[in-house]
Order: structure tokens, then C-alpha cells, then sequence
């Protein structure tokens, strides 16, 4: 499943998101501040951006993931209710814009809705000259049609890299989108 990555300075608010979003069975990572985003953008297939940071602006954030070869899907979660706000949002490239008080619930049922629309959790790609295909539903693999025996983390280590093709992953991002 794929990963968001929570960018919030409240604690509870952080923690309410990854909780509901841990449920239904998305790796969550949490960022406090702008720094510490940025060095966690890369495993994340959507961010939920807080604008109000303590070291700066999510929009500084966001403009920065548009440069990105193959940019993040972002949902802003922001207290800034204000319609140019909500404007400047998506026009900046948010892919949706939620005020705060909020419904984890709906928090959620955006992300499902968000990555859908933008496929950036698809499993299923051809490397090279090599047919793979993936299915997370299924939990099954095959090469040129022919089912593949994965073991769990096996399969998760597959899935993880087809959710991002040409990116490289440092040992210590696998056992995080691994084992959370």
C-alpha cells in the first residue's frame, strides 16, 4: 500500500492522521517541520501538507515538489480557511485542500480518492524488456505470465519498487516502507 507522509507540527493532530491512516493500511511517516519533509518526501506517494510550519511555509514545500521529476500527490491540511487561500492551494499544486477542524475519516477517504485519480501507487509495470506485473489485492506476481512464490516481504520489497520506478532506494528507506 502506499506511503504518505504526515507534515504537521501538532502532536495530536499528527498522531490522529497517522492512526487513521495506519488502519486502513497506508505506511505513514511524520515530519515536524520543513527540514525534516524534505528529507522524507522520497518515500512518500502523497503528502498531507500543514501550510503553518515552525520553520517556514508548506507553500515553499510544494513548490519544490512540482521541480520533482515525479512529484508526490499533496493534500494541504491547513487551518487557513480562506478562499484565496484555498485558491492559491491548488493553483500552487495541491491536488486537494482540507480545513482544519477535519474528519479523519474524510482525511482519509481524500488520500484513497487523491491516489486513485493520480495512479501513483499503481503496482503493475514492465521493467525493461521483462513483463512483471504486481497486483496488492491479490498479493500475487508474475513474470511473462508465469506466477512468481513470494514470501510477504518479498512481495512488499517488489511492490515498493514498482510504486516508484527509476528511483533508487537507500537500505534504511526499504526497511521503512517495509516495516514501518
Amino acid at each position: 500500500m502506499a506511503t504518505v507522509l504526515v507534515v504537521e507540527d501538532e502532536p495530536a493532530i499528527a498522531e490522529s492522521l497517522a492512526y487513521s491512516l495506519k488502519r486502513e493500511g497506508y505506511g505513514v511517516q511524520i515530519a515536524a517541520t520543513l527540514a525534516d519533509a524534505e528529507s522524507k518526501v522520497e518515500l512518500a506517494e502523497l503528502i498531507i501538507l500543514d501550510l503553518m510550519l515552525p520553520d517556514g511555509s508548506g507553500f515553499e514545500l510544494l513548490a519544490g515538489l512540482r521541480r520533482l521529476e515525479r512529484p508526490p500527490a499533496v493534500i494541504i491540511l491547513s487551518s487557513r480557511d480562506a478562499e484565496a487561500d484555498r485558491v492559491a492551494g491548488l493553483e500552487t499544486g495541491a491536488d486537494d485542500y482540507v480545513t482544519k477542524p477535519f474528519s479523519p475519516r474524510e482525511v482519509v477517504a481524500r488520500v484513497r480518492a487523491v491516489l486513485r485519480r493520480t495512479s501513483r501507487a499503481a503496482t503493475t509495470t514492465g521493467i525493461a524488456q521483462l513483463p512483471l506485473t504486481a497486483d496488492a489485492a491479490t498479493r500475487r506476481a508474475a513474470v511473462n505470465g508465469v506466477a512468481l512464490e513470494l514470501t510477504r516481504v518479498e512481495f512488499d520489497l517488489l511492490a515498493s519498487m514498482l510504486e516508484a520506478p527509476g528511483r533508487v532506494f537507500t537500505r534504511a528507506q526499504l526497511i521503512e516502507r517495509i516495516w514501518g
